[in-house]
Formats: C-alpha cells, structure tokens, sequence
C-alpha cells in the first residue's frame, strides 16, 4: 500500500500514465474482502475521469453490470492476497456520466501462474461543485491522490 497516500479509503496503490481514453492503476490486497475488486474499479475509473476534466468537477459511482464474483473467479470472498491490475477503458462520455469498460486481472500470491480475470461495465457520474460536494475539500485532495499515485 502506498503509505503517502491521502487517506481515508485508497484502494488503489500506483497509477500508470493516464491517457484520454483510459487509465492502468494497481492495488495489492491483503487479506482483503472479494468487494476491494470493484471497489479499487470504480476508484480507478473516477479518478480517470477527474484527471480528464483537471479536477474542475466531482466524479461519483452511478452503477455497474456485469461485475465479477467471487464464485464466478473461483476466489474466495474474503482473505484475497495478491497483485490487482485494473485498465479504465472509456466508450462514452457524456456531460453528466460517463461508461467504461473495466478490466480486472488478480493475481494471487500463492499462486500467481493462475490469473483470474474478467470485465464489467462502470458507469461515472460527473457533476459541479457544490455545498455538498465542496471544491475547496475535494480538489484538492483528488489532485494530491493522483499526484502520490502516479510516483507510486
């Protein structure tokens, strides 16, 4: 885990260099819970999106389809050890939200020769500044984020 990190609540441990259309970050679990995985997911991709719009503009989860299970990789729900590598593909951007596709691979420590992988739709909803989300607590602190990722 990276520990200069802004806290609380990072589930993503380095970022790779972001381009326009996506963004490759990566999280190492610890006896983490099956629900990390699309949690660091959804991270990843509002972070893409911040990045995208220089921070000028709160990014939030509106939903996904299609995300993995922890029966359906054959991991066990909860004491999840290893390596996770995330790509944020963007397919639509709109004003108000945006879709992605998300790619998840995790690689186990006891076992790293057996990947589980799979994909799923993420869909981000961007709004302005407000009283509740304040631009003077937030920006900030994404902008500081993205910067001690991106040296990770």
């Amino acid at each position: 885990m990276l520990a200069d990190a802004p806290r609380p609540f990072v589930l993503l441990d380095r970022v790779d260099t972001p381009d326009p259309e996506s963004l490759r970050a990566v999280r190492g679990l610890q006896n983490a819970p099956f629900w990390h995985i699309w949690e660091a997911g959804a991270q990843c991709v509002a972070l893409h999106q911040r990045w995208r719009c220089g921070f000028a503009r709160h990014a939030f989860l509106l939903g996904m389809a299609q995300a993995p299970t922890a029966a359906g990789w054959q991991l066990p729900p909860d004491g999840l050890c290893g390596e996770l590598r995330l790509t944020a593909r963007l397919r639509q951007q709109g004003d108000g939200a945006a879709l992605y596709e998300l790619e998840a691979i995790f690689l186990p420590e006891a076992d790293a020769g057996r990947a589980a992988r799979g994909g799923w739709e993420v869909r981000i909803g961007l709004c302005g500044y407000d009283a509740q989300f304040r631009e003077d607590i937030l920006r900030p602190r994404y902008e500081e984020l993205f910067r001690c990722l991106c040296r990770g």
